[in-house]
């Protein structure tokens, strides 16, 4: 499968391809896959999620990949940073880890703790000590993020 390609002013960018995760570029999310999730939390969703298959399982978990991010965006007032960090997270491995990892614990934390309001803090020292916890960009970068053509 040929890797996606996007225009950044005129240079092609590649979405970063890892084993861990795979990437919706619809909704512009990192997934961690079942199998980190289980390597991370020792769960084997497939079996403790409830669900009749494996699809079913991954559907749920892209779900609360995207609660995730929407929990973690909340965080976040400018439209622009949230770009850059689609972007980071898309494109870099570090940020990629990173936000696989704080998904992870939001899994593990809602089949845990059930709503993601009943969470331990320890959910939010996975932001807190990552990189998705900047939320200072330079001007340049939010530039060349707004002129990306995806």
């Amino acid at each position: 499968m040929p890797l996606p390609l996007y225009l950044l002013k005129g240079v092609i960018m590649e979405i970063y391809q890892d084993t861990n995760s795979t990437y919706d570029e619809n909704l512009k999310l990192a997934i961690p896959t079942l199998e980190y999730i289980k390597s991370i939390t020792g769960y084997n969703l497939e079996v403790l999620g409830g669900m009749p298959s494996a699809i079913d399982t991954e559907q749920r978990v892209k779900g609360l990949s995207l609660s995730a991010k929407d929990d973690l965006y909340l965080r976040i007032p400018l439209k622009i940073d949230k770009n850059v960090m689609d972007y980071l997270i898309a494109t870099e491995k570090d940020w990629r880890r990173d936000f696989i990892n704080y998904v992870v614990a939001y899994v593990n934390a809602t089949f845990s703790y059930g709503e993601f309001e009943d969470m331990p803090a320890r959910v939010y020292a996975k932001i807190q000590s990552s990189l998705i916890n900047t939320r200072k960009f330079t001007n340049d970068l939010r530039c060349q993020v707004n002129d990306l053509e995806w």
